[in-house]
């Protein structure tokens, strides 16, 4: 019984561990296209894999900025002529409430989650404005906190000057 005990224990620190340098490896890291037609990111992910927790995007000037993000919830239940419905044959992409938060700003926006194949949950979008004060409290903070579907995406603050670099090119 102790050696299952103490089995279970190393198993456990090994996921622990495991789970913790996933975490290490993710940074955020931003990309700003010289380009005006081109797209800028900003992501928080394992740099060269698909590893990413959180990524906003932005056409140049548009002053719309993307959020994309994994939630754990499935909507999609089976594919009907090549494309994923839910549970009652609506079509994906689906229209979901999402809450995009910053400090004490909060935002909630009609978003689209679509089914992600990979992880088995789905994958949500949503737009906001580079004028909303949600967007200008990340500016200051760094922080920013989504959910959707039952999943709350919280990443460590994003570097300043990153989030200054990336909400120039978007405005």
């Amino acid at each position: 019984m102790k050696i299952l005990s103490s089995a279970l224990l190393c198993l456990a620190l090994l996921a622990a561990s495991a789970a913790q340098a996933q975490e290490a490896a993710r940074a955020w890291s931003v990309s700003t296209p010289k380009a005006p037609e081109d797209t800028a990111f900003l992501s928080f992910g394992a740099p060269g894999t698909d590893d990413v927790g959180l990524a906003l995007s932005c056409k140049v000037k548009t002053g719309q900025v993307s959020i994309l993000f994994d939630v754990n919830r499935a909507l999609a239940v089976r594919q009907r002529g090549g494309v994923w419905i839910d549970t009652i044959g609506r079509p994906a992409p689906w229209l979901v409430d999402v809450v995009v938060a910053s400090g004490v700003q909060r935002v909630s926006v009609r978003g689209l989650a679509n089914p992600d194949q990979m992880n088995g949950g789905s994958t949500v979008t949503a737009e906001v404005s580079t004028q909303a004060p949600v967007v200008a409290a990340f500016a200051k903070t760094g922080l920013l906190h989504v959910e959707s579907l039952g999943t709350t995406v919280e990443e460590p603050p994003a570097p300043k000057r990153h989030v200054a670099k990336f909400l120039r090119a978007c405005r």
